[in-house]
């Protein structure tokens, strides 16, 4: 699949484990006992009888490229190599690496700007002046000596800013007035980058007219690049597979191209290119198969890019896809992953040193996220020279000393997507979907150990505060989990969890496990660890329990009917199901205790699993969401939060230490009127 070829040889191999490794390596180093002596033999004329293959080689030749053919198609790499030589795949993953870039390039960019994109222009844009291109022009000597040396180039990599971009949601009106020059404009810019990182970011071009993207279509372009990558300057009697096989496939599975299309489209976070292909893929017969293949809404959150898209890529996929691919039936990827661990995974990625692996055993043959090299708050992504130098060095993960805090930018997208994707008032959310993050098995009974949601964004505080960035507060960790609750997640869920077996722990062979909501599991957490943190995480953890504890007194919603699953994950309609097992009694003692301004729109009714809740848990919410709405580090020197907001004033408050919030957000009275549950108007 093109989209698979992200990586150069170099990043390519250190990504696997460990087979590839192996595989590549293990030729190269065979060596020979020192009781034989082989002489090379001397170089036939290539015109000798000798040389010319008989009818039976020349078939099973023609057999042998098939097979690799196929198995290339299918993406069985590991199969692939086995049977090529050194030089060939060396070539050939930069070759292919090469085009993804130029796809890449294209997807990004594609509606405005540039109507074609050269290799010239792609190289100018991608590639720093001191790093060199892996050119499928090169011999296989040439790239064999830039794939695996420590180093291309002895200049050191530039690290990216340290500031974020920062996205504040706009519509075309309110940015540009009666935008009538440009008719074709709808739906290129509905959000505004205030970018401090000095990359150029907005669109500066004029968008292209509707003939224009007619006459330049994407997939064209992908398909015309592909061909010409399954085409490789390399003597086609020496590829290690059949080019026409590939090239005849390219050029017939019109269900494959779009399928790479759509994909392409997110990772590069066009959401006009995403709409266009989209339109297209719905006509087709299989069109729930070809997205249940390829788990869009998953790629989104893998991708996400708080700096520039912010929550525009699932809000549009979400309202493309309502019915025709509704989230509630589709909310685990082919490694059990919801989309929901999907966005905590790229906090991992972003804002921790915490390896794949010991996130999820999905990752177990792999030592990179997805979506490795794209920011969650945007600083680089994939054509970013930096992380092009990076990979071409042998890297295929971002090194820690890129990273910074979970910032606001990063925080902002996180909460905005959790809140496209389940809506307040949405009926039965799916909130509580168990999580795929940090499965394990008891080892005494083979028991199956997973979190609920609260208990994996608890775990994302824990490895945030013991391995996160100097500057960390557990700030975003705060507001992810105030958001969930305020969207409905269940408090009162249990999961049949084991803390030490989580955190590697345990020594013996016996149960451990218990059941326990998010509350009591976070009290299992070892304190001697966290008082290893500095006092700002120290603090933020202190926050997270007390909020966990308020939520859980106060919630006058009687869900323990609710705590056993009552969401049918399979049912593909209960998103717009009506019914609930709630008691209705309960939930309207609930709002007539809180009299919430959302009764008059029945966003609190009967049946609905968006709770009011408590007036304390709103004032959290409604302060979090001016934070993240107003503030970003300008300078060096800025505080990760602003002056405005407190989280030792929010943690003497939870503990009843002082009877208002102090912090100056309240105290100087600057917010907008909120809802008691904590939403603007």
């Amino acid at each position: 699949r093109l989209s698979s070829w992200h990586l150069p040889c170099a990043a390519f191999i250190k990504s696997t484990i460990p087979l590839l490794d192996t595989v590549l390596t293990s030729r190269e180093h065979a060596s020979i006992p020192n009781y034989m002596t082989i002489n090379s033999p001397k170089e036939i004329n290539r015109l000798s009888p000798l040389t010319t293959p008989s009818p039976l080689m020349i078939r099973s030749q023609q057999k042998f490229k098939q097979i690799q053919a196929n198995l290339f198609l299918k993406g069985r790499f590991d199969e692939y190599f086995i049977n090529c030589k050194r030089e060939e795949h060396i070539a050939l993953i930069n070759n292919f690496h090469e085009t993804w870039m130029h796809i890449f390039v294209i997807a990004k960019h594609w509606g405005r700007g540039p109507l074609f994109w050269t290799k010239a222009m792609v190289s100018t844009a991608t590639i720093s002046s001191s790093a060199a291109p892996l050119s499928s022009h090169m011999s296989p000597m040439d790239n064999d000596s830039l794939a695996l040396s420590p180093s291309v180039c002895d200049e050191p990599i530039n690290s990216p800013t340290r500031l974020c971009g920062w996205v504040v949601h706009m519509d075309d009106n309110q940015l540009y007035g009666n935008y009538q020059e440009y008719p074709d404009y709808r739906g290129y810019q509905n959000y505004q980058v205030l970018n401090n990182s000095g990359i150029k970011k907005t669109p500066l071009n004029k968008p292209w007219s509707r003939a224009e993207r007619k006459k330049f279509p994407f997939l064209q372009s992908m398909k015309e690049l592909a061909i010409q990558a399954a085409l490789t300057p390399l003597a086609s009697d020496d590829l290690p597979f059949s080019a026409e096989i590939i090239v005849d496939s390219l050029r017939t599975n019109t269900n494959l191209l779009q399928q790479e299309a759509l994909k392409f489209g997110i990772m590069a976070g066009n959401v006009v290119l995403v709409e266009s292909v989209l339109r297209a893929l719905k006509k087709t017969p299989d069109f729930q198969k070809l997205l249940k293949e390829i788990h869009p809404y998953h790629i989104a959150a893998s991708f996400l890019d708080g700096g520039y898209t912010c929550c525009s890529l699932i809000s549009t996929l979400k309202q493309h896809l309502l019915y025709d691919y509704p989230i509630n039936a589709n909310n685990e990827d082919s490694m059990g992953h919801t989309i929901l661990d999907s966005l905590v995974i790229s906090i991992f990625r972003s804002h921790t040193d915490v390896s794949p692996h010991e996130v999820s055993s999905g990752f177990s043959y792999t030592n990179m996220y997805p979506g490795e090299e794209k920011d969650a708050c945007g600083r680089w992504d994939a054509d970013s020279p930096a992380v092009r130098q990076l990979f071409q060095n042998g890297n295929c993960r971002i090194p820690l000393s890129w990273k910074h805090p979970f910032c606001h930018s990063s925080v902002q997208a996180v909460c905005h997507s959790i809140i496209a994707i389940f809506p307040p008032g949405s009926l039965r959310s799916h909130l509580n979907h168990s999580s795929g993050l940090f499965k394990k098995n008891c080892s005494s009974c083979d028991g199956e150990l997973s979190l609920g949601p609260l208990h994996s964004v608890i775990m994302l505080a824990y490895y945030l505060g013991g391995s996160g960035i100097q500057g960390e507060t557990l700030f975003g960790a705060i507001a992810v989990l105030v958001c969930l609750l305020r969207l409905g997640a269940n408090i009162k869920h249990k999961a049949n969890v084991s803390v030490d077996k989580i955190l590697g722990l345990l020594s013996e062979n016996a149960c451990h496990h218990s059941e326990m909501d998010a509350e009591e599991f976070i009290g299992r957490i070892p304190q001697d660890t966290i008082r290893l943190w500095s006092s700002e995480c120290q603090i933020g953890w202190h926050c997270i329990f007390r909020i966990l504890r308020l939520a859980k007194d106060n919630c006058t919603l009687d869900d323990s009917k609710e705590s056993q699953d009552i969401f049918n994950n399979d049912d593909p309609d209960a998103e717009f199901d009506g019914d609930n097992d709630n008691d209705d009694e309960s939930i309207q003692s609930e709002i007539s205790e809180y009299s919430c301004e959302l009764n008059d729109f029945g966003v609190h009714g009967i049946g609905s699993s968006f709770p009011c809740g408590n007036p304390q848990l709103g004032i959290i919410w409604a302060a979090i969401q001016v934070e993240i709405l107003t503030y970003r580090k300008t300078s060096d020197y800025d505080p990760w939060i602003s002056n405005n907001f407190s989280i030792a004033a929010l943690a003497n408050w939870l503990d009843g230490v002082s009877e208002e919030l102090e912090m100056p957000l309240m105290q100087m009275e600057t917010m907008k009127e909120h809802t008691v549950c904590g939403w603007f108007n």
